[in-house]
């Protein structure tokens, strides 16, 4: 039998697996049924949520650091997950159908798991999520976020209050959009000597009419401002990047400008990505796609000026 689950079915997977056993081919049951029962049963077993009505956060599908029993896995470091979904709808990524719209953990809830986290010996934690930085909450509950009364807490909020969790000598953020690095956060890493001076930005492409393709929510110009902002405030900040080649109408210019941007960029490092179809994505009826032997040949090309970086 064949078991097939969506993003939210994995936390289950032991429940499922139990499922599938107590009609697999040793149960009495099983054996008492006639071939066609059978047949139908060995078919697949589907379990798909219905993750696009999801608003809220889950604390369910959260893995801690830890084992079940509470007991250490032996490493000082521990992924703090604060954020699930996203709202972006980038036109080659299928996430936001798999993990729904973008929903932020309750603060109180973040900073609770953070404490246990630092009591039970882990000496850094990695604030993970599907788009972290769109991280939002009300500054007091049954606040709405731009009202009157207050205008909510932001990510660079929910950065800070963790710092100061006693017991934690280092938090580490993981990748974060452009577009949501403000000045409010660049100012509160450089002035933090717990928090890594460290960020991930997913650039993807150097080319204006890519980007607009790919439905990404900044300009080569803006992610360049960004990334110089950060190099001024914070000059040993190590900042790393993605990028994507053989995006569907790619052309040799748009190639050309990609290879200018990394080799100017003050980046530490950067991953290359060759884009391959999702079913599902408006990216995969686009038109003109570029040959698979041309995606990577740039893929090489740009893993070259990764190797030359060191």
């Amino acid at each position: 039998m064949t078991a097939i689950g969506k993003a939210r079915e994995k936390y289950h997977i032991m429940e499922l697996l139990d499922q599938m056993d107590r009609t697999g081919p040793s149960h009495p049951l099983r054996q008492a049924q006639d071939r066609p029962l059978r047949q139908a049963q060995d078919k697949p077993l589907v379990r798909v949520g219905d993750i696009g009505e999801v608003e809220t956060y889950d604390e369910s599908p959260f893995i801690s650091a830890t084992s079940p029993s509470g007991r250490r896995t032996g490493r000082a470091r521990a992924f703090l997950k604060v954020q699930e979904g996203c709202d972006y709808n980038c036109s080659y990524c299928i996430i936001p159908a798999a993990r729904g719209l973008g929903r932020s953990r309750p603060l109180d809830d973040c900073l609770k798991e953070a404490r246990r986290l630092a009591a039970e010996g882990f000496q850094e934690i990695v604030l993970t999520g599907v788009n972290i930085g769109t991280w939002e909450a009300d500054d007091l509950p049954g606040t709405p976020r731009g009202s009157a009364q207050g205008q909510g807490l932001l990510f660079h909020d929910l950065l800070a209050a963790l710092s100061r969790v006693e017991g934690l000598r280092r938090i580490r953020i993981s990748s974060i959009e452009p577009n949501l690095i403000t000045d409010d956060l660049i100012r509160l890493m450089a002035r933090r000597e717990n928090i890594a001076p460290h960020f991930h930005v997913p650039l993807q492409h150097a080319s204006d009419r890519v980007l607009k393709a790919m439905r990404r929510r900044y300009s080569i110009a803006d992610y360049r401002a960004v990334i110089e902002r950060i190099a001024a405030a914070i000059p040993d900040a190590a900042i790393g990047a993605d990028v994507m080649v053989g995006f569907p109408g790619e052309t040799e210019d748009d190639f050309r400008q990609l290879v200018e941007a990394l080799t100017a960029l003050p980046l530490t490092y950067h991953h290359v990505f060759r884009y391959s179809e999702r079913e599902g994505t408006s990216a995969s009826r686009m038109t003109a796609a570029v040959d698979p032997a041309v995606r990577k040949e740039r893929s090489c090309v740009l893993r070259e000026i990764r190797r030359k970086r060191g």
